[in-house]
């Protein structure tokens, strides 16, 4: 008991300090970063490759339905409670609509890692991995930023997004057919 109760006090110490970075950068910032974690979103990132490189569209069709799957079953068991329904008003800065439910785990991370895991695994330089990385951690964050998400929230969440990607390269490659371009 001791332990959970010890977890929750450093949960809360990390996103109020998360939070409290956009008094130092900004509000827009941070709504314009999160974003990037939107399936819509990364979708449209992901798209212009369908003719150039379909496995990687692929992979990521099948990683974010995986991703979908985990998240929204966890969502609807967990129950969590995000900030807004947790801390008092003036105890954190909230950029954008309020949510209270389904916090557990942050489908924005999810989001994110999978794409970014997606590309990692598919391409062989270290440079843009490590942006590609780098990004997906600056997008999770900002989950915490604008006032949404815990850390253990953004934390699950990226972890399934990482394996999602795995999963997405395994489930692609059941379907050969899907790693031909659309046109010569």
């Amino acid at each position: 008991m001791l332990a959970v109760f010890s977890l929750g006090r450093l949960n809360r110490r990390i996103f109020h300090w998360f939070n409290g970075l956009s008094r130092l950068t900004g509000r827009r910032l941070w709504s314009k970063i999160t974003i990037f974690g939107d399936s819509l979103v990364a979708f449209v990132l992901v798209f212009p490759l369908i003719n150039l490189r379909p496995d990687i569209v692929w992979a990521f069709a099948w990683a974010t339905l995986c991703t979908s799957i985990v998240v929204h079953v966890l969502k609807r068991g967990i129950k969590a409670r995000r900030p807004p329904a947790v801390l008092a008003r003036g105890e954190y800065i909230l950029i954008g609509p309020r949510h209270n439910l389904h916090a557990y785990p942050s489908g924005h991370s999810a989001t994110v890692f999978s794409l970014a895991g997606v590309l990692v695994l598919s391409i062989p330089f270290s440079l843009p991995r490590l942006l590609l990385i780098l990004a997906a951690v600056l997008t999770a964050c900002s989950r915490m930023v604008v006032g949404v998400h815990w850390p253990l929230d953004v934390l699950a969440g990226a972890l399934i997004g990482w394996s999602a990607a795995w999963a997405g390269f395994a489930l692609a490659a059941l379907t050969p057919w899907a790693f031909s371009p659309l046109s010569p």
